[in-house]
């Protein structure tokens, strides 16, 4: 280290010791503002943006100074906060229970901090936008291109930093980066890189030679995924979103059917030493209300029910259109008939011969559960955004409403819409049209509360529904939507960037009573707004 650089670090040092005494007075005074919130009161609005600003200097400063992880701890807590400023109300039950959690952490935290274990600052190393929560090391050769990439993924809602070199890029892994990106340009130093990388994190590799050898020596310096350059911010966040997938999550739950009920016991208790749930019936004509009522992830059924009924009953199953997707798996004596298994064949997806192993169970049950989730979600789901699709969007929206009358609750619906997406695709080209179309989906799932549904309405327009939500503020959650998605640049493949806006509608429950009446107000709303001059959202 040069004399200059250590005279940084002592300065940081000390910077960080004062850093540490103002955050412990900090959390102190962040507890008093908004500990009514941990009761399901609301404070006064001025204290709670005092409140809310003391924590956003935490998210700023605690990665500054040399402690990452407290900034990612106070991330969270500074996006509910947030989001309950922006739509002016209370806190749900899991809101609140999710903000007490994270006081009690952030505390907690604040009280250990200490100068010893701070991570310095390295050199080279990009600030990174504090409100954006998924962290991702952009390393590679072109600095501006990697700017101009880091902007593109700030803006879909990710954090980039970016790293010029392996130990800037693994400083960036320890500050809790997800994932990295690396550009195999740089030659055999980037491949270093990726293993170097790949034992903390995915790796996204990218790189302008796409042939087969490339990304297959990008892929065994472990590297999970290779897009060819030139790659749009798009297809890059499209890239990391699906490095990034959590897999598809248990606990799983089986339905056993044996009318042997010690054997199914036993075969029960198998499962959930596997961490499975699982539910017995031993009656055949109980199999189709315990579907029902229990929407279970994969029905084991036993081939030997008495009268030879496990091959009617799978029968009954594949009858109803709604469980056609649900995996049916046969238990078998060994050595069965092979005319038997023929038939099983036909009217399950797989079977098992006893006696069970229990290892062998569990890997054949899960790997047919994870397929028919993700079947499950291609049912629902646009193809291209990975959105709802029509139909399943406007049946969400039927729920949300049904609950709003139950509970006598407001509720917003947004009818959103590129403005003069045909000039787009028709100058840029319909993979740069596509790519639009992918990024305001992300950004509107990833701004999105969980509880809100948004959806695929065809061609360029957008159906969000926003339970609890007054049309006010609705239509301001939007409108900032709006004007995040307005700045973002896309690429269309020849080098030439532009940008896109959209226009909305936002109609209400209960000033319009149904499903159809609130779609009809948000059109309307939405054709207010295009006529208005577009990039602009309208009120019904």
């Amino acid at each position: 280290m040069n004399d200059t650089a250590r005279l940084l670090e002592e300065g940081m040092k000390k910077l960080a010791e004062r850093f540490i005494a103002d955050a412990q007075g900090r959390i102190e005074r962040v507890r008093a503002l908004l500990g009514p919130l941990d009761r399901g009161t609301r404070p006064p609005p001025a204290e709670l943006e005092e409140g809310l600003r003391a924590v956003h200097g935490l998210v700023g400063a605690g990665g500054t100074m040399g402690f990452p992880q407290l900034s990612g701890l106070a991330l969270p807590l500074e996006v509910l906060l947030k989001r309950s400023v922006m739509l002016e109300r209370d806190f749900d039950p899991a809101e609140q229970a999710q903000f007490g959690r994270l006081m009690a952490r952030l505390t907690e935290m604040v009280a250990r901090l200490d100068v010893s274990r701070r991570v310095p600052i390295k050199a080279g190393q990009a600030g990174a936008d504090p409100e954006l929560p998924t962290a991702i090391a952009v390393m590679g050769g072109d600095a501006a291109g990697a700017t101009a990439l880091s902007e593109q993924l700030a803006g879909l809602g990710y954090r980039p930093r970016i790293a010029s070199d392996l130990d800037t890029a693994l400083g960036a892994a320890d500050a809790q980066a997800r994932a990295a990106v690396v550009d195999c340009d740089a030659g055999a130093s980037a491949l270093a890189a990726i293993k170097g990388l790949a034992a903390r994190l995915p790796v996204l590799a990218v790189g302008a030679d796409g042939r087969f050898g490339a990304r297959l020596a990008a892929m065994r310096a472990g590297a999970r995924g290779f897009l060819a350059k030139p790659v749009g911010a798009a297809a890059l966040a499209e890239g990391l979103e699906t490095l990034l997938a959590p897999p598809e999550a248990g606990p799983f739950r089986v339905l056993v059917v044996d009318d042997h009920a010690a054997l199914a016991e036993c075969i029960a208790a198998m499962l959930r030493g596997a961490g499975m749930a699982s539910d017995i019936i031993g009656e055949p004509a109980d199999l189709p209300g315990a579907i029902a009522a229990l929407t279970p992830d994969v029905v084991l059924l036993s081939a030997a029910l008495a009268g030879g009924q496990g091959l009617d009953l799978a029968r009954v199953v594949r009858q109803d259109p709604a469980r056609a997707s649900l995996p049916v798996l046969f238990m078998v004596e060994a050595g069965a008939d092979p005319r038997q298994l023929a038939a099983i064949a036909a009217e399950g997806d797989d079977s098992v011969a006893r006696p069970l192993e229990p290892a062998t169970l569990a890997a054949l049950i899960t790997a047919r559960a994870v397929r028919a989730r993700r079947l499950a979600r291609f049912l629902v789901n646009d193809g291209l955004t990975g959105l709802l699709n029509h139909v399943a969007v406007k049946e969400r929206l039927g729920q949300d409403l049904a609950r709003a009358a139950r509970e006598g609750k407001p509720l917003a619906v947004a009818m959103l819409d590129l403005d003069r997406f045909k000039a787009v695709n028709d100058r840029h080209g319909h993979l740069a049209g596509d790519g639009v179309l992918r990024s305001l989906a992300r950004l509107l799932r990833r701004r999105l509360r969980r509880s809100d549904s948004v959806g695929r309405w065809g061609g360029e327009e957008f159906l969000v529904v926003l339970p609890d939500t007054p049309p006010e503020q609705a239509a301001r959650l939007i409108d900032g939507l709006r004007g995040d998605f307005a700045k973002l640049r896309h690429e269309d493949g020849r080098g030439e960037t532009f940008g896109c806006s959209y226009s909305a509608g936002v109609a209400a429950y209960p000033a319009a009573p149904g499903a159809e009446a609130l779609i009809a107000a948000a059109d309307r709303a939405l054709y207010a707004a295009k006529e208005a001059g577009r990039d602009r959202v309208a009120l019904a």
